[in-house]
């Protein structure tokens, strides 16, 4: 019998926003005096990339999981979150409270939010030495080998595309398309309704994973409790658009002094 194929591949840096909130974070933290009310503007080119790019790498996985998609990626995710958890852009340790948390939310959404809430949705991800240039190479070879579309952030940036960039290149060079997360799913997708579907199905089975992790973890009880609320502000900052005309509010992030990183 003919293993099932994958529909899509998907670049490192989708696989990263999903997992990962230290772009998102690292961006609006420095806008949003959290001691105020002010709302959170979207009005600047950078801040609407932010905040679509996190957005529609969650829908895309709510899409995925919905259709029981099967794609194919590479382990340099793996290698660059581990980094991303460790160190920031220049390279310099993370102060103990930064790393903490996004140990919490990568893992916590690896265990929590990918096995309880996406789990139809098989990420055939191909585990090699690859990164950067290589890893892009491998990702449009594949992705032309089996003439599949490749979803991506590269080259899109916060004022249009960078048509210079190596995988935009690669990709027009071999005649692989490349799309962005909203493209794919495009028209297929409700956004609205999956966004309130994918968001009460969060906040049902949230006290259950609650529950199952203190059982195997007591003493993680107050780190879970932060993790999941900060999850659930997260979340809701990036779905509630679709059906809360209301302003969005800042989200205040929350500090984990002495906690140790939530795990499985």
């Amino acid at each position: 019998m003919t293993p099932p194929k994958p529909i899509a591949v998907i670049d490192t840096n989708v696989i990263v926003d999903l997992y990962s909130w230290h772009d998102f974070n690292d961006h609006f933290d420095s806008r949003v005096s959290y001691a105020s009310s002010d709302d959170v503007s979207l009005d600047d080119p950078v801040s609407k990339m932010r905040f679509s790019r996190a957005r529609r790498a969650l829908l895309l996985a709510i899409h995925l999981h919905n259709t029981k998609a099967i794609t194919y990626s590479l382990s340099e995710s793996v290698t660059l979150l581990k980094r991303l958890t460790q160190f920031d852009a220049q390279g310099k340790p993370l102060d103990p409270d930064e790393r903490i948390r996004r140990e919490a939310f990568t893992k916590t959404f690896l265990w929590f939010v990918k096995r309880r809430l996406l789990t139809d949705w098989k990420d055939g991800m191909r585990v090699a030495d690859l990164s950067s240039n290589e890893a892009d190479r491998a990702l449009v070879a594949f992705a032309n080998e089996h003439s599949l579309p490749l979803i991506t952030n590269e080259g899109f940036t916060a004022t249009g595309v960078n048509p210079r960039k190596l995988m935009q290149r690669l990709a027009r060079e071999s005649g692989v398309r490349i799309v962005q997360a909203a493209d794919f799913y495009g028209t297929e997708m409700d956004e609205a309704e999956e966004a309130k579907v994918f968001f009460r199905r969060f906040r049902k089975v949230l006290p259950v994973y609650k529950k199952w992790y203190v059982e195997k973890h007591p003493s993680g009880k107050h780190a879970i409790d932060q993790i999941l609320r900060h999850l659930d502000r997260y979340y809701y900052f990036l779905l509630r658009g679709d059906w809360d005309e209301s302003p969005l509010k800042p989200i205040k992030l929350m500090t984990y002094s002495g906690v140790k990183p939530i795990g499985r």
